[in-house]
């Protein structure tokens, strides 16, 4: 059942719709800390604004996505592989 929550990104306050509360809060949890870690990763002089901070932060869960989504694929290739091997083992084995 969809649930309006009201979360809080980088000090302000988004009210949503949510059908799952727990994954809105953690996803906001993450963005939140994305987001410090952005205004943390540049010297004092070099304040960013609150736009490219959140810029920054959305490249950053981006590309984090998209190197989880290359481990996994990797991960399943080397599964598939494994499973050929003891495939092609256990056929061996099979005729002789």
């Amino acid at each position: 059942m969809e649930k309006t929550l009201t979360i809080l990104i980088d000090n302000k306050e988004y009210t949503v719709a949510a059908n799952n509360e727990d994954k809105i809060t953690i996803a906001s949890n993450l963005v939140n800390n994305v987001i410090q870690e952005c205004k943390n990763s540049f010297i004092e002089n070099q304040k960013l604004s609150r736009l490219d901070t959140i810029t920054f932060a959305a490249l950053n869960i981006a590309e984090q996505k998209i190197n989880d989504k290359v481990y996994y694929e990797n991960q399943i290739e080397n599964a598939v592989n494994e499973i050929n091997k003891i495939t092609e083992y256990m056929s061996n084995l099979l005729e002789k």
